[in-house]
C-alpha cells in the first residue's frame, strides 16, 4: 500500500481513512484530540475501536489522549520527515493523557513517504 505525502493539516485528516491498518488497531479502544496551532492547524478528534476508526472536526469530550503541534511539524511528521519521539523530545509535540496509546497511532495511521 502506498501512502500519499499531504500538504496540509486538513489533507492529512481528509485522508486518514486510507491510511488506517485496521489490523494494528485489534484490541484499541481510544479518541485521539489533535490541538493543532497554526495557520492551516485545526482540531480533529479521531475515535479508533477495535479495527474501526472515524474523523471528527472540532472538540471532543474526555479524549484518551491529547496532540499539541503547529501544523508545521506536524505536516512534516505525517509526511515521514519528522518522528513522532524527536518531536516530542525536541518540544514539537506535546502529549496529555494516555502517552502509549498515542505511541500505537505510528502502527495504526504509519506516515507518508515521498
Amino acid at each position: 500500500m502506498s501512502i500519499p505525502i499531504v500538504t496540509s493539516v486538513k489533507h492529512y485528516f481528509e485522508t486518514l481513512p486510507e491510511r488506517f491498518q485496521a489490523s494494528a488497531s485489534k484490541g484499541v479502544k481510544a479518541t485521539y484530540f489533535f490541538d493543532i496551532a497554526g495557520e492551516s492547524g485545526g482540531k480533529y478528534a479521531v475515535t479508533v475501536d477495535d479495527g474501526t476508526m472515524s474523523v471528527t472536526e472540532g472538540d471532543v469530550a474526555s479524549p484518551s489522549a491529547t496532540i499539541k503541534m503547529h501544523c508545521d511539524d506536524y505536516v512534516q511528521m505525517v509526511n515521514g520527515e519528522l518522528s513522532g519521539p524527536v518531536a516530542f523530545m525536541k518540544g514539537k509535540m506535546k502529549v496529555v493523557g494516555n502517552v502509549v496509546l498515542a505511541q500505537k497511532m505510528t502502527a495504526m495511521f504509519p506516515p507518508g513517504k515521498a
